[in-house]
């Protein structure tokens, strides 16, 4: 019965979490498309951009995406087993 209600209670927040979520990445779309282009842009400047954004951002899907694999197992096994 205790197993159950965690279980119910992890989903209402995991969906909870994922509506805040989208929320957000909504209104910084939002602001980002209401916000005037600057003047001129540097290619130099959008490449070291993009590097620092790649550089910084990849560790960080490749790291989740990696745990999301580890722990998508209903029973612990030899390399993955489910989040505590």
């Amino acid at each position: 019965m205790a197993t159950t209600t965690s279980l119910t209670e992890t989903r209402k927040h995991s969906s909870k979490t994922s509506y805040t979520v989208i929320i957000v990445l909504l209104a910084a779309i939002i602001e980002w498309l209401l916000r005037k282009p600057p003047a001129k842009v540097v290619e130099g400047e959008s490449f070291v951009l993009g590097m620092e954004t790649y550089v910084y951002g990849f560790p960080l899907v490749v790291s989740d995406l990696t745990r999301q694999v580890m722990t998508a197992t209903p029973t612990a096994q030899e390399y993955s087993a489910p989040i505590n």
